[in-house]
């Protein structure tokens, strides 16, 4: 399995290149705009979003701000005061928080007649011609359901985890957003920084909160009734990333559980569509490629195994990790290559992030692996906003620390001592490939234990 999500990656990778920007169009007449904006206690950081939303370039007559807001602080006062200085904006509150994030977008629709539906988390800061470059586009294309532009990051060299964090989402946005955008794959609305037709969103039911991915799985709804979708690379919408590893890795768990809910709910009825076979099949990889991490485990956990079996069980974990070692090195390869060109950073920079990347990421394949297992057998996930900007973080003594870094040192510690075993049997790729686990396990450890000391 980790040889097709890698040679599919190379695949993407590929269709990346074939990427044309939309031919930019007037707008003879503006149509309504509906800016729709999910907040939850989130005071820290709503105030940069409203500035920019009054500097949107957008007649004010066919523009309105719906703050969808379930805050329960005194994020409340702070939005109340800044509806007041923002033309066209109020804000939406409800009895609950039902369905949390998508009960509040599903609140929002009942609010407006708009033709579009624009959506913004709260820390993102779109730039003024934002609406101008994306609603021109839907107009011109009467079946497009929604598009989806490029996240910036406000604050990608704030430290280690936030430019692996980076890395990742522009791994997500230039070759795998644009790739299956490129080939006429299924996409995916990123959850902000999209705008959706409102006659796609009511034909396809309206927002559903049975899945963590309610962006994921209004997205497959939408393209399922038969609904385009596109991406737009030049146009990027800044927002904010995690800023520590405790906050990344809970979003990345939410994430995945969402991801793998979807692909209980959806893939079936994609499947069983009118579809191309083409489109079937990379759906498949789409939905389910968060478990590439589960994978991973398995064959670093099975390569164990083989240490202690005789010469040809050996040789043939050997050959079996050659070819993976081989698929995912090309793969990663082109991924660099494409990341330094669209990024326009030096060759040093990105391989340095992109290590952080790797460890971090093979440092937390236990988290990631629970979450898969999570989303497949869970249907009653809780929904958990993730704190982004300056917040208040946990503090704890060393003895809970301890307890809550044990999985990755248990499982670093292990590993070390089996890379010690490769090297006596010579099994050298094998070495390497329980070394960089052990590495990451041993780095998300201190990253953590950092946070909470």
């Amino acid at each position: 399995m980790i040889l097709v999500y890698s040679a599919n990656n190379l695949y993407l990778a590929y269709s990346s290149r074939r990427y044309r920007s939309p031919e930019r169009v007037g707008l003879e007449e503006y149509p309504l705009v509906s800016i729709q904006i999910p907040v939850y206690n989130e005071k820290e950081i709503v105030t940069p979003l409203m500035e920019s939303l009054r500097n949107l370039d957008w007649p004010r007559e066919a523009l309105e701000i719906l703050i969808l807001d379930d805050s329960t602080d005194e994020t409340k006062q702070l939005l109340d005061e800044e509806a007041t200085r923002t033309p066209s904006a109020r804000v939406v509150r409800r009895g609950s928080r039902e369905g949390y994030k998508a009960g509040a977008l599903e609140e929002g629709l009942k609010h407006t007649r708009a033709k579009y539906l624009v959506f913004f988390d709260a820390d993102f800061t779109p730039r003024p011609q934002f609406l101008k470059r994306v609603i021109p586009i839907m107009e011109k294309n009467r079946r497009l359901g929604f598009l989806q532009v490029r996240w910036g990051h406000l604050n990608e060299g704030e430290n280690l985890v936030t430019r692996a964090a980076a890395l990742a989402l522009d791994w997500h946005h230039f070759i795998e957003q644009t790739g299956r955008a490129s080939s006429s794959l299924l996409i995916n609305f990123n959850g902000s920084a999209g705008v959706f037709r409102r006659e796609a969103v009511e034909s396809a039911g309206g927002w559903s909160w049975d899945t963590l991915s309610e962006d994921l799985d209004i997205s497959y709804r939408v393209q399922l009734h038969d609904w385009g979708a596109a991406y737009l690379k030049e146009v990027e919408a800044p927002g904010l990333i995690p800023s520590n590893i405790w906050d990344f890795l809970n979003q990345q768990a939410r994430w995945i559980q969402g991801s793998i809910q979807c692909a209980r709910k959806l893939l079936v009825k994609t499947l069983a569509s009118n579809l191309g076979w083409r489109q079937k099949a990379q759906s498949i990889l789409h939905l389910t490629g968060y478990t590439v991490h589960l994978w991973s485990l398995i064959l670093l956990l099975t390569s164990t195994l083989y240490l202690g079996s005789p010469t040809n069980a050996n040789t043939a974990s050997s050959i079996l990790l050659t070819t993976v070692g081989a698929i995912g090195l090309l793969s990663q390869l082109s991924t660099i290559h494409i990341l330094k060109k669209c990024r326009k950073t030096p060759l040093p920079t990105i391989l340095q992030d992109f290590f952080y990347l790797l460890l971090i990421t093979l440092g937390s394949s236990l988290r990631y692996s629970a979450a898969i297992t999570q989303g497949l057998f869970n249907s009653k996930l809780v929904f958990t906003r993730t704190p982004k900007g300056p917040h208040p973080k946990p503090r704890m003594g060393p003895g809970r620390t301890l307890t809550l870094i044990a999985p990755e040192l248990v499982l670093a510690t292990f590993i070390a001592f089996k890379t010690v075993n490769a090297i006596q049997r010579a099994s050298l790729l094998l070495a390497i490939y329980m070394f960089l686990y052990a590495c990451g396990g041993l780095l998300v450890a201190v990253l953590k234990a950092r946070e909470l000391l």
